[in-house]
């Protein structure tokens, strides 16, 4: 009896065991997946830098001679400034190099988002 109840514990602990592990694949895959979706949105952000210089797209959506500095912080610089279309002020938030992976993650948003009239 003694050593029926040792393997029935041997045996449960294997099993738990064996779900700890599945536990543990999964985990790793949806680590590894999300991984995989913020490189390709990397990636997909700097080949957009690429093919359009941020300067000239900004200049040609804000008037940047107008604008007030409302803020910087840790990732960069907010402006204040008036779009080139209709006039309203718009807010633009600049961001350095050093943060692009921060700027990769909130245009992959955006992208998401699609055309929004409150994003330039």
């Amino acid at each position: 009896e003694a050593s029926d109840a040792r393997a029935a514990e041997a045996e449960a602990r294997a099993a738990e065991d064996r779900v700890a592990a599945k536990r543990a694949q999964r985990a790793l895959q949806e680590a590894e997946q999300a991984f995989e979706q913020e490189t390709e949105a990397s990636f997909d952000f700097w080949r957009s830098v690429c093919e359009t210089s941020a300067a000239p797209t900004l200049g040609a959506k804000v008037d940047v001679a107008s604008a007030d500095l409302l803020g910087n912080g840790r990732y960069g610089f907010v402006i204040k400034c008036r779009n080139r279309i209709d006039d309203r002020p718009v807010v633009v938030k600049l961001m350095g190099t050093r943060w692009a992976h921060v700027a990769s993650k909130e245009w992959s948003q955006a992208q998401a988002v699609g055309k929004h009239e409150n994003i330039v």
